[in-house]
């Protein structure tokens, strides 16, 4: 008996990756030196009560760097001090990966950090930095094997290191250039899960069982699990973005077009079907289309293609839903998505130190305030000392 093919099934984006800047600029008063001698001593004290582990980077940008252990089995990454704060835009470097937490999480995070930064430290928060940002969507029921992938508007198409399986199937295609702000990729997350067990069996050790019987028993656990594809938009280059600027950027999950084939149905030859297929993995279905558009059977692939293209793929709302998941993570407050309350706090960092002093003396004169003794004072009195 013939199983019915179940349809793929698109999962709402999450948030896969992030790495964001927070400045002493904002809130923070005092000498820097003295800022970051307490907040070191705050740190090894952390350390010291195995609330955090010390984090050893080859060639970091910043003096300190340590690890928060999370419930998800996640760690979150927090570097402080920047080597060189001309260029560095930010003191604090928090790196962490949100589609790991568990609940509770994101307010043990915050606390540890609370301890270490002060007070002052929920102010940073509102004006953080994108660094990178990696959204993510889960294709359930998918097919990798038997799927084409297309990407518009990409100058170079890349398979780094194609993974090959005994059938001769690619498991991962990459698009775009490494030296892009952004890069996309789809992969059988299949082959991710089975990475991960082999990680899992190394943590943790063989124990009495052979390790054959361990593999068996890993691999079990991913029998039942249906097979998924996933996409991954990942910004890596987001040069100190403000957050309120992300969901403004262009919907890359629009660029990607899926074509699943399903059982071949006789509509082209098996050789040539086979033989587009081939071209579609090694040059890309663009590159595959122009290759065979002159041929004897240009128009019957070109219509294969067509007929082919996914209906359950709806990339329209995606970008705002990525976004959306990461104002739902909980890491920043709603402020940091505002562009107005942005944009004020920008316009007092930048206000001269001459400005500072006219201010007062035309406040110690009785003279009326100005807008700009205003905002002055505003930022006197959201300053907070750690």
């Amino acid at each position: 008996m013939r199983l019915r093919p179940v349809t793929p099934l698109s999962k709402r984006p999450i948030v896969d990756g992030l790495a964001f800047l927070l400045s002493w600029d904002c809130g923070l008063v005092g000498d820097p030196r003295t800022t970051f001698e307490r907040v070191r001593l705050r740190i090894q004290n952390e350390i010291g009560h195995s609330v955090c582990e010390p984090a050893f980077l080859t060639g970091s940008r910043y003096r300190i760097s340590f690890r928060i252990p999370l419930a998800g089995k996640t760690k979150a990454l927090v570097q402080v001090g920047a080597r060189d704060p001309q260029r560095q835009k930010g003191e604090i470097r928090v790196e962490v990966n949100p589609s790991k937490f568990e609940p509770g999480d994101v307010d043990y995070f915050h606390e540890v950090m609370g301890r270490i930064f002060g007070p002052a430290y929920r102010g940073l928060l509102r004006h953080a930095l994108l660094q990178r940002i990696d959204f993510a969507v889960d294709i359930v029921h998918a097919d990798l094997s038997r799927m084409l992938v297309s990407y518009s508007n990409a100058h170079r198409f890349t398979v780094f290191g194609k993974l090959m399986s005994i059938g001769g199937h690619v498991e991962t295609y990459n698009f775009g250039s490494v030296t892009s702000d952004y890069m996309t990729t789809v992969y059988d997350k299949r082959v991710e899960q089975v990475h991960q067990a082999a990680i899992e069996i190394a943590r943790k050790g063989l124990g009495k069982e052979p390790l054959k019987a361990n593999m068996i028993k890993q691999l079990k656990k991913l029998r039942d699990v249906p097979p998924t594809v996933r996409v991954e938009v990942r910004g890596a280059q987001l040069r100190n973005m403000p957050l309120h600027q992300l969901e403004s950027q262009e919907n890359r999950f629009k660029r990607f077009k899926f074509a699943y084939l399903g059982d071949s149905d006789g509509t082209l030859p098996a050789w040539i079907e086979a033989s587009f297929l081939s071209l579609c993995r090694d040059k890309g279905v663009k590159a595959a289309l122009a290759t065979l558009k002159n041929t004897e059977h240009g128009r019957a692939i070109n219509a294969f293609w067509k007929s082919r293209r996914c209906s359950w793929w709806q990339p329209e709302s995606m970008w705002a839903e990525a976004c959306a998941a990461l104002r739902e993570t909980g890491l920043f407050p709603t402020q940091a998505f505002a562009p107005d309350y942005a944009s004020d706090v920008e316009e007092n960092r930048q206000l001269p130190d001459i400005a500072i002093r006219i201010a007062g003396r035309t406040e110690r004169a009785g003279a009326p305030a100005t807008l700009k003794s205003k905002l002055l004072g505003a930022t006197r009195q959201s300053s907070i000392r750690i």
